[in-house]
Parts: structure tokens; C-alpha cells; sequence
């Protein structure tokens, strides 16, 4: 009875562990497949590309879409590196909003620097999440390090969510 019980537990082991090896397997294709989508840029105004200078110059309603959310502004301004064939810092400038899940930022200019992984908006930014708002001159998302600066003049706003289950506010 007892080796029945180790062969019957030893085998529901393998059996985890193959369904974890396959939900992985899983994972990591569709982790794979993200990094395949496109980034999807549209304007209705002149499009102009200067070879020379390595400059995409988007006007008018520019609408960015990719796998990390979206960008809509008055113009963006690409600066790529030819050899490379990648894309090495973004300006968006006037009208500025950036979607991400469930967060939002308005603004006058925001810089994407992709070596860094770094996003500057300035021009009255407002980042926002839910209710939740963050204001200052500059803020500076630094994206592998999960970390924000927000200067001078910060002004952070936060509202206490309700917990649906117990009709509670809670902050945490």
C-alpha cells in the first residue's frame, strides 16, 4: 500500500512537472510572438525622411502603436541608425499622450532614448493611473529600473480605493 502511495505521488510529480515544462513551453512562444509584432506608425500629414541625417520627420495626428501601448502627438520626430536598421531615440512634441495599460501621460514633449530605456516628458506632464495623479516640470521614467524622477515641483495625488469585497476603503 505504501509503495503505491510513493509510485502514485511520484508519478503525479512527473505529471506536474511536465505541465509546468509545457505551460512554460507555452510562455515562452507567446513571448516570442510579441516580440514579433510590429510598431505601427500612421500620420495625416507629410511624412518627411532625411537619409542623411538619419531623421523621420511624422506630421500631423501621428498615431504610434506597438506591443508596450501607444503614442498619439502633433509630430514625432524618429532618429535611427542606419547600420543597425533600429530605431534610437524618439520626440514627440505637442499634444502629447501615451498610453500603457492602465496608465496614462499627457504632455508637450516626450523623449524616448532607447539605449537607456529611458522616457523624459515635459510641457506640464500628468501621469496618471486610475485616479491617481502625478504632476511636475520633468519626469523621467527609467524602465529596467522600475524607478521615476519627478522635478521640481511634484505634486503627487493619490486616492484610497474601496476593497469591493468588504466595502472598506483601503489603501493598500
Amino acid at each position: 500500500m505504501r509503495l503505491n502511495a510513493v509510485l502514485l505521488l511520484s508519478v503525479f510529480i512527473c505529471g506536474l512537472a511536465v505541465a509546468q515544462e509545457e505551460v512554460s513551453s507555452a510562455s515562452n512562444a507567446l513571448e516570442q510572438e510579441v516580440k514579433r509584432l510590429p510598431t505601427v506608425i500612421t500620420c495625416e500629414g507629410p511624412l518627411n525622411v532625411d537619409y542623411n541625417n538619419n531623421i523621420i520627420i511624422l506630421n500631423r495626428n501621428v498615431f504610434v502603436e506597438d506591443k508596450y501601448g501607444t503614442i498619439k502627438a502633433d509630430k514625432v520626430k524618429l532618429v535611427f541608425n542606419k547600420e543597425e536598421k533600429k530605431i534610437e531615440r524618439i520626440e514627440a512634441l505637442g499634444g502629447v499622450v501615451i498610453k500603457q495599460e492602465d496608465k496614462t501621460a499627457d504632455c508637450e514633449e516626450a523623449v524616448f532614448i532607447m539605449e537607456n530605456r529611458t522616457v523624459v516628458l515635459k510641457g506640464n506632464p500628468v501621469v496618471k493611473r486610475g485616479t491617481d495623479t502625478l504632476t511636475g516640470e520633468k519626469i523621467t521614467f527609467y524602465i529596467d529600473e522600475n524607478r521615476m524622477v519627478c522635478e521640481p515641483g511634484a505634486k503627487l495625488v493619490i486616492f484610497p480605493e474601496r476593497d469591493k469585497s468588504t466595502k472598506e476603503l483601503s489603501i493598500f
